[in-house]
């Protein structure tokens, strides 16, 4: 896929938004994307830019797709952010289950923990708890560390997990003796035992048997609810006065006296430590200052909305809803007025939006109705093709229309079969050249045309480049060196290999850790990119930095085969 992404940037419309991007000229209205064509741009200029990416969808079935998308264009893990139903109701025994997803998520994003985030526009408008106060809030535990079980107790009860018996649910805990059990979100229970004040051993069990699973080194445990006393702004006791505050005001009035005892009578249970159902009733209490998931997201995210006229209209009925939800709390006198604010504004969501990110407004069809006014606009001509059904045929036809229209094909087939199938379907209709796309050694694969391997033409070359005995090569995983150098020593046994991990796809690859080591190395003066990921400008960032010669498979690959197609 990272092949598909880089053929992509190489598009006009694609590089103008990398330099709106870079020089901060958005927002960019880009018209003539579907849904498929909105994440492969994104997954693109992520890519490309190595900025963390954020797409902002109308509701979940749309952000789930585009997530899937999205991870199968990158390659990476993507972190899906949606609305929860507020708990108001003082119901100790509440599901939290939605909140403690949303807790994942934004956990994810406070650690920088995630490069991709696919939210909801009403995910996005919930009030929440600083980045800050939630880092704070997490708790992580290693074995011989030394801690005071009763702390951890207390400090488990301000996260808001419940203390029971037996863990049966997430956000439970319960202590036996020396024995501490904890059920965080979005993970097993674990179960930490004690030696004293020493953790002498942790692992994951079972529910149902009680029985361990799993051995653990290290827990990190999320906090159970995102109203947290504790982390409060100012903390516990500037929250609880925040409550007296209210309840002064609305005990003048008779209409909201049975309001006004309702919170002392909550505050008191606070400050005995008590268990309180309908915490969110607090929100704005606990938080004055409205944090909402746009703040969590890293500096220099670029931010995708989709269809904004769609994103626009859920975010106004999303408002209307929560506006009656909360007029029928305030008549009974469940939510005081003044803690009455559990979602910023879609105004003040796109103020930080803009005022902050680049912002690039997405949609199918061109429109007069934006989430943010653009200062840039750009309509690119994609066109979404029907499904070949299973037909090598039906897809080589249309490759040929394509190819003959000006336009460039880049084809992917699911797996290797299919992928030997094509090319053989395609050697019958005449075709004159094949390049591979990967510098891995493939086998099996047999051409009655020219065909182009990376892995075998830079063996043929790296020999001849160099006159130390020594060649470094570089790759894009750690779990890849070995593999690595046993593959050059095997194809050229009269050198020695050594091979240095560096991700083109994650960052700046090229750290001064990675530039020293290669410098270090006395008997070599050959460096080769071993991965068809590997740009001409990273090879010139690296070629400043270092005393080597560098080959390049991208490069060389394409040299040659425009030899051979006389261009």
């Amino acid at each position: 896929m990272q092949e598909l992404n880089r053929q992509m940037m190489a598009l006009p419309e694609l590089r103008e938004l990398e330099e709106i991007i870079r020089f901060g000229t958005g927002p960019a209205a880009v018209s003539g994307v579907s849904v498929v064509h909105r994440a492969m741009l994104g997954a693109a200029l992520r890519q490309e830019t190595k900025r963390p990416l954020a797409v902002l969808c109308a509701d979940e079935q749309e952000a789930r797709r585009m997530a899937a998308d999205l991870a199968a264009l990158t390659g990476e893990e993507c972190v899906t952010l949606f609305a929860r139903e507020w708990q108001l109701r003082d119901r100790v025994s509440a599901s939290h289950s939605f909140e403690q997803e949303r807790l994942d998520a934004l956990c994810r994003m406070a650690f920088g923990r995630t490069g991709i985030v696919v939210a909801t526009v009403d995910g996005m408008m919930q009030r929440t708890l600083p980045p800050t106060a939630l880092r704070d809030a997490v708790l992580t535990l290693r074995l011989g560390e030394e801690h005071d079980l009763r702390a951890l107790a207390e400090r488990l009860t301000a996260a808001g997990y419940v203390r029971c018996e037996q863990v049966e649910g997430a956000g439970q805990f319960a202590v036996r003796g020396g024995i501490l059990d904890v059920y965080s979100p979005m993970s097993a229970p674990v179960r930490v035992e004690f030696f004293d004040t020493e953790i002498d051993a942790m692992g994951e069990f079972d529910v149902a048997t009680q029985r361990r699973t799993k051995n653990l080194e290290e827990l990190t445990v999320l906090p159970a609810a995102e109203v947290l006393p504790f982390a409060a702004e100012g903390g516990r006791d500037a929250m609880l006065a925040r409550m007296e505050h209210a309840a002064a005001q609305l005990a003048k009035k008779e209409t909201t006296e049975k309001t006004a005892a309702a919170i002392r009578a909550d505050m008191d249970r606070l400050r005995e430590g008590l268990p309180l159902g309908g915490m969110d009733r607090y929100l704005a209490a606990a938080y004055p200052t409205a944090v909402c998931a746009a703040d969590y997201l890293p500096e220099g995210s670029i931010v995708l909305v989709c269809e904004g006229s769609r994103v626009m209209e859920r975010a106004k009925g999303c408002a209307f809803e929560w506006g009656e939800d909360l007029k029928i709390l305030l008549e009974e006198g469940v939510l005081a007025g003044q803690f009455a604010s559990l979602a910023v504004e879609l105004e003040d969501l796109t103020r930080r939006l803009r005022g902050s990110f680049p912002l690039l407004l997405c949609d199918s069809l061109p429109t007069s109705r934006y989430l943010a006014p653009p200062r840039a606009m750009l309509s690119i001509n994609a066109r979404q093709l029907p499904s070949y059904g299973g037909s090598l045929e039906t897809a080589a036809a249309d490759m040929e229309h394509y190819l003959a229209a000006g336009s460039g094909v880049l084809v992917l087939c699911g797996n290797e079969t299919r992928a030997k199938n094509f090319h053989r379907l395609l050697e019958e209709r005449g075709v004159k050249l094949i390049l591979v796309f990967c510098t891995g050694a493939l086998h099996g694969l047999h051409s009655n045309v020219p065909m182009l391997e990376p892995n075998q033409l830079l063996r043929a070359m790296a020999p001849l480049l160099t006159q130390k005995p020594r060649i470094l090569t570089l790759t894009p995983s750690e779990t890849q060196v070995q593999q690595c150098e046993r593959r050059w020593k095997e194809a050229q046994p009269d050198f020695e290999f050594t091979t240095f991990p560096a991700s083109p796809y994650l960052g700046d690859p090229f750290t001064e850790e990675l530039v020293s080591r290669i410098n270090a190395v006395e008997d070599a003066d050959l460096v080769i990119m071993d991965c068809l990921g590997f740009s001409a400008a990273m090879r010139d960032r690296l070629q400043a930095r270092i005393n080597k010669n560098i080959l390049l498979p991208r490069s060389l690959l394409f040299r040659v085969a425009c030899e051979l197609l006389g261009i």
